[in-house]
């Protein structure tokens, strides 16, 4: 097979479908799953995980539900937008990751001046417009937004651009990967293999190999027909030549035979006719076995024109499978390894449509917007949060006050922590946390259930870096453009780049393994490493120089632990609705009180529908208010109960 862009398709499956063969390839020898997944007729073909030439942009922006003692969302400034992958989904960093990158505890390397100015120079992105709270924020406040171009071309480790037919190939098999591992999953009820819990790893590893283990099966059946034919043809040749032997001898018979007979004779008449039937069926016997010949000498030559791929990909071709899937670690924050093969992708169903848009100025409007007027709480710790049937109370830490306490008393608090801080407030490992440590205590503590939930889900890391040159050396009609490493491991270190505003600004974002190995070495590291690869890309002397710089590091920041949540390995969809659920105070003996809910949470991390999102926390946001409010103030209107059968038959009509 040929390595080349204008070369045969790499992808063994991929090959056979735009052959568009009368019979469908066998995936992995499976042939249930091939019949469901792999067959070329329309009703069957694969779920779309990312657009063929165009990658879908992911908006990760500032959650606007206030927190609990932690510092206030009218502290943010505008962030680079966080990354876009390829898919049509809306994921965000979480309320606290953004507010804190403002405070002195952020990985940042500009003052929070020439900060902000660079945070604003980057833009951010909204996703799925149609139906989205956030677009109608930003017409509300009169944002300049701007449509985002969704191709997204790429290159390789060596900086040449790969075709978009080669692109197109891989994401497809890349597709039907993924609808395979659902299908396993769902259908076939693959989930737990050898006694464990499959992660999406594990299912994409074993389709890989069973890919593979079917292109071998095809070249041992090619090989074997090929075989098969050349001995037939080895036989068909030698009955030939014992053939042609005995019709030279006939022809010999018959020619003595015509020749020195007297055709009077009628005995010797029949002895000449006889000789030349049987010429006759020898030289018919011949003229078969030539017209066999030829059918096998043309079947051998049609077979060897186009012989099967002798492996499932090229190592080239694997690579750019490999950019695909960092684009998927990055969308769930995760590694493979952590994402359930179940449920990874529960949220798919209630993706927003519509274009993708660049807030071009950020996002800063809106949190300034809605807070305005509100006594917000700034470089406030939260250290406790108690809550009893008489109402709740929040012990924080901060510079403000003499002693460095503040008590905060009310009904209810809403507490937006994100995930990766639950996580450490309810883990049992941890001590008692000291005046360096930012998780806060519940007291009581959170009920198992609402435990079990906040250590089920997963929240994983994806970092960016933030490049601001003195002039733009890219084509600005591509928001987007991907590198593809040299190496699995590798894989999603500075594997997309992106451009959201008229400024001279580039924002590399890095996935999976290697964000979380790159977080342990130094800025100046990682920015030679991002610059190293746009001088593949577009050559050494086209690199402008550079100006400021940003690196972020989501998973070691004390106020986030990690980026967004995603469905974990042994988690479901449900752990974001018990993450979402109130909690009220546990029964007390002889104690007659209507337990009231007193503990409230919102962020990405607890809507069902629209995780890892700047459009899911504002809503989380809403239907908290909403539940408070209704909690206690009561509706505002109640609806009768309709007795009688008039009352129903009008009640329906009015419905």
């Amino acid at each position: 097979m040929l390595d080349g862009d204008n070369s045969k398709e790499s992808v063994y499956e991929s090959n056979q479908k735009l052959q568009k063969e009368e019979s469908a390839s066998k995936f992995c020898g499976v042939e249930e799953v091939n019949r469901k997944l792999f067959d070329d007729s329309d009703s069957n073909k694969p779920t779309s995980y990312k657009c063929s030439n165009s990658r879908k942009n992911i908006d990760s922006s500032e959650k606007i539900i206030l927190n609990t003692g932690q510092l206030d969302p009218s502290q943010q400034k505008e962030l680079p937008s966080t990354p876009t992958p390829r898919t049509e989904r809306i994921y965000a960093r979480d309320s606290q990751e953004i507010q804190q990158l403002k405070s002195a505890a952020a990985s940042a390397l500009l003052p929070d001046d020439e900060l902000s100015d660079l945070e604003v120079k980057c833009g951010m992105i909204l996703t799925g417009v149609v139906g989205n709270p956030l677009t109608i924020l930003t017409q509300q406040l009169g944002m300049e937004t701007n449509v985002i171009n969704q191709d997204c071309p790429l290159y390789d480790s060596t900086g040449r651009r790969i075709s978009k037919n080669k692109d197109a190939v891989i994401d497809r098999e890349y597709n039907r990967l993924l609808d395979a591992t659902k299908y396993l999953s769902e259908e076939m009820n693959c989930e737990h293999f050898n006694g464990k819990i499959e992660s999406l790893e594990d299912s994409l590893k074993i389709l890989l190999t069973l890919q593979e283990k079917k292109v071998r099966e095809d070249n041992i059946n090619y090989l074997e027909t090929i075989i098969y034919l050349q001995e037939e043809l080895k036989s068909n040749q030698q009955e030939m030549c014992s053939l042609m032997e005995r019709i030279k001898k006939l022809r010999q018979d018959y020619d003595v035979s015509n020749q020195t007979s007297d055709r009077s004779d009628i005995t010797e008449e029949f002895v000449v006719r006889t000789k030349a039937r049987d010429l006759s069926t020898a030289c018919k016997k011949w003229d078969k076995l030539k017209e066999c010949q030829e059918e096998i000498e043309k079947e051998l030559q049609e077979l060897e024109g186009s012989p099967p791929f002798w492996v499932y990909m090229h190592e080239r071709d694997r690579r750019i499978l490999d950019w695909f899937l960092a684009n998927l670690e990055f969308c769930t924050a995760a590694q493979l390894s952590e994402l359930s093969c179940d449920h990874w992708n529960q949220d798919d169903p209630y993706e927003l449509a519509g274009s993708h848009v660049a807030a071009t100025q950020g996002l800063s409007q809106i949190p300034e917007a809605l807070s305005s007027g509100l006594n917000t709480r700034l470089n406030t710790v939260v250290r406790m949060i108690q809550y009893g049937y008489d109402g709740v109370k929040v012990t924080a830490t901060s510079s403000k006050t003499s002693d460095g306490l503040e008590i905060h008393k009310g009904d209810a608090v809403l507490c937006t922590l994100p995930l990766g801080v639950l996580k450490r407030s309810v883990s049992e490992e941890l001590g008692p946390p000291d005046k360096l440590d930012n998780r806060p205590i519940f007291n009581p503590p959170l009920p198992t259930w609402k435990v079990g939930a906040v250590k089920r889900l997963g929240f994983g890391v994806m970092n960016k870096v933030v490049l601001c040159f003195t002039s733009v050396f890219w084509d600005p009609e591509d928001n987007w453009f991907g590198h593809v490493e040299n190496a699995e491991i590798n894989r999603g270190e500075c594997f997309m780049f992106g451009h959201f505003s008229k400024a001279p600004v580039l924002v590399a974002f890095i996935s999976g393994y290697a964000a979380i190995v790159l977080e342990q070495v130094s800025d100046d590291v990682i920015v030679n490493r991002c610059l190293s690869v746009l001088r593949k890309i577009f050559g050494k002397k086209a690199v402008t120089p550079l100006k400021d710089k940003m690196v972020t590091r989501w998973g070691a920041d004390p106020w986030s632990r990690g980026s967004y949540s995603h469905v974990a390995v042994g988690s479901s969809g449900a752990d974001y609705d018990l993450l979402a659920a109130p909690v009220a105070p546990a029964p007390e003996y002889g104690l007659n009180t209507t337990r009231r809910s007193r503990l409230f949470f919102a962020g990405e991390h607890t809507t069902r529908k629209y995780p890892a999102s700047v459009h899911g926390a504002y809503l989380s946001g809403v239907r908290e208010a909403a539940r408070i409010a209704e909690d206690f103030l009561g509706r505002p209107i109640t609806p009768s109960r309709a007795r009688g059968r008039l009352s129903r038959n009008r009640a329906c009509c009015d419905n």
